[in-house]
């Protein structure tokens, strides 16, 4: 017979603990619409300061008449003071620090692997800084720099008008809003009557490397270099955006170095990278190409 022993028996002892924490929302409470609604704004300002920086230093550039205009616009669309001031002082190659210093254009020049040439062109306040900025940049990856004049024989100097579609103010990022590609043939179409463009191509993307890249939304027009304003100016009346204008380096066809090694494509790209990188250096021009 089974005998249980009441005061024995253990009866296990409940506890109950009191605690609070946090309640986790989904996301969707006033504080992240704000946020939201914040970050869309913000992007959109950025894009018109951007927008309306780049077209005012290209018009002090080309002393294009509507520059008033222009000014007017951007004061209206609340681009700020300093973003207006920065871009005509850019446009007229004055020194944004303060110094008063005017900025000058300088060419240096290299050999890099398997003979290609590079042409590296800068806008400094300081010829000494950025002369040893680049020569530093030569030396790290074992190129050597040259003196001036031993590659310009490699390239055609011309004149380059870099055309978009003229995107609407109330646009706020490339990203919300698509933005259908130029193609040559349309562009072509329009401009085929103004005298001095010796060439319609599509310009290399952000991300591309080659000129037929269908990425880019931006055309390049390729000019005699003494008619690249007055270009620009007739194909701005023409309802495109100018993007860029200036007197580039082309390499020419016969000149063109291939470079296939994958350890050599890294490493040049890692030194044109590294150039381009530089405060002072405006463009790097190269007759190598990596297949």
């Amino acid at each position: 017979m089974l005998k249980v022993r009441l005061g024995c028996s253990r009866i296990p002892y409940l506890c109950r603990y009191l605690y609070t924490r946090p309640i986790l929302n989904s996301g969707h409470n006033k504080w992240s619409t704000i946020k939201h609604d914040k970050m869309k704004n913000d992007s959109q300002k950025n894009f018109l300061s951007n927008k309306y920086s780049n077209q005012i230093t290209i018009a002090v550039k080309l002393k294009d008449p509507q520059l008033q205009t222009l000014l007017d616009k951007a004061a209206k669309n609340n681009v700020p003071k300093k973003v207006i001031e920065n871009a005509i002082k850019k446009g007229q190659g004055i020194s944004l620090n303060g110094n008063g210093a005017n900025m000058t254009m300088n060419l240096y020049e290299g050999v890099g692997p398997q003979g290609c040439s590079v042409i590296i062109e800068s806008m400094t306040d300081n010829k000494n800084r950025t002369v040893a900025l680049v020569r530093g940049q030569f030396n790290k990856f074992g190129y050597n720099m040259t003196s001036n004049g031993s590659c310009l024989h490699y390239f055609d100097k011309v004149g380059v008008v870099r055309v978009s579609r003229d995107i609407p103010d109330d646009t706020t990022t490339e990203g919300e809003r698509i933005i259908e590609p130029l193609s040559e043939e349309e562009v072509m179409d329009k401009v085929i009557e103004i005298d001095g463009i010796i060439d319609v191509k599509r310009a290399p993307s952000s991300t591309g490397e080659n000129e037929g890249d269908d990425e880019s939304v931006n055309i390049n027009l390729i000019t005699e270099p003494a008619d690249t304003n007055k270009i620009a100016l007739k194909v701005r009346e023409l309802g495109y955006s100018i993007e860029s204008t200036g007197i580039e380096y082309m390499p020419k066809e016969e000149n063109i170095i291939s470079i296939e090694c994958a350890e050599t494509q890294e490493s040049y790209k890692k030194f044109v990278n590294g150039l381009e990188t530089l405060d002072d250096v405006v463009k790097v021009y190269t007759n190598a190409q990596l297949s």
